[in-house]
């Protein structure tokens, strides 16, 4: 197995509160005693004392899983935490696996792929989260929650069948027609939060990261506030040209949006960008309504710009 890390800025381990996540799939469970010397020379190779493992362990492993937990922690002088899925409380193995962590991470969210595009699914089930809550109560063992702030692609083919699941990397190459998001429900964010746990967001939002919610929307989820998605058009000039800027706030979408377009005056001429497209208007005459690509959350993206003296109001 080879680790892949991020170009993490050094700077970033003088902090005494950053933790290190170490992922590692499933397959790697096949042969524990390779996963932990594997894991125990990542973990002396990081500049940190935390450390917090996300490996999505089967129920039937976690016995084995609270094992390898075990002699990491006798052999690392570090904290360690580790990511649990709601699943795994079913298990009596689940208290063994807490045993060894100075605190857990509770997954509430995921998905169960739906057999069509028109069955219902979606991010968080309250239920699932409600019981999930229940049983970590009863580990009395010190945990957190995380919560998401991206979306799960879903693509099918023409006829409707689930083709496949994305939580990242989704190469959006999928025709819009045969692909569905499953995306955070404020309302059901907003519940967890008011129970006063301590909360992980997952995953914090970076540039070229098209299926995440804006770090204004947290800070909005985190104050107790209702986001409302909107959009939002503003302009840059520089001379005669006009360049036009879309943000889709507080939300994550693949759905195109028609805008209208009030000008002072309806003179000059209009190139669309990145996508966007309009009723075809007659030469040097602006279009009063533009179509747009839906885009990454909060981040303005040029949808124009026009060759007029003319602004928008």
């Amino acid at each position: 197995m080879v680790w892949k890390r991020p170009n993490v800025p050094p700077g970033i381990w003088t902090n005494s509160t950053t933790t290190a996540v170490i992922r590692a799939p499933v397959s790697a469970m096949s042969s524990p005693d390779t996963l932990r010397d594997l894991l125990l020379a990542e973990i002396s190779s990081i500049p940190t004392t935390r450390i917090q493992l996300d490996i999505d362990v089967p129920e039937r492993l976690l016995g084995d899983y609270a094992h390898l937990l075990k002699e990491i922690r006798q052999t690392s002088r570090l904290e360690l935490s580790a990511t649990l899925l709601p699943s795994h409380f079913s298990r009596p193995a689940a208290a063994e696996v807490v045993k060894h962590l100075d605190y857990y991470v509770l997954q509430v969210h995921g998905i169960d792929p739906p057999r069509h595009r028109d069955d219902p699914y979606a991010l968080m089930h309250p239920d699932t989260t409600l019981r999930a809550l229940e049983r970590a109560a009863t580990l009395r063992h010190p945990f957190k929650i995380a919560l998401p702030t991206y979306a799960y692609v879903l693509t099918f083919d023409a006829s409707g069948k689930f083709k496949r699941l994305y939580s990242e990397g989704f190469p959006g190459a999928a025709d819009a027609g045969e692909t569905r998001i499953a995306a955070p429900d404020f309302t059901q964010l907003l519940s967890v939060l008011d129970a006063g746990h301590e909360i992980i967001w997952f995953r914090l939002p970076v540039a070229s990261d098209r299926w995440t919610l804006s770090m204004d929307t947290i800070r909005f989820l985190e104050r107790g506030i209702l986001p409302i998605p909107s959009i939002g058009l503003t302009t840059r000039r520089d001379a005669a040209k006009l360049t036009l800027f879309a943000t889709f706030h507080h939300q994550i979408t693949l759905s195109d949006v028609r805008l209208p377009l009030d000008w002072t005056s309806p003179r000059g001429e209009f190139f669309p960008l990145n996508g966007t497209f309009f009723e075809p208007v007659p030469h040097g005459t602006l279009p009063t309504n533009i179509t747009i690509r839906a885009a990454a959350c909060g981040l303005p993206t040029p949808v124009a710009f026009a060759i007029t003296d003319s602004n928008v109001r």
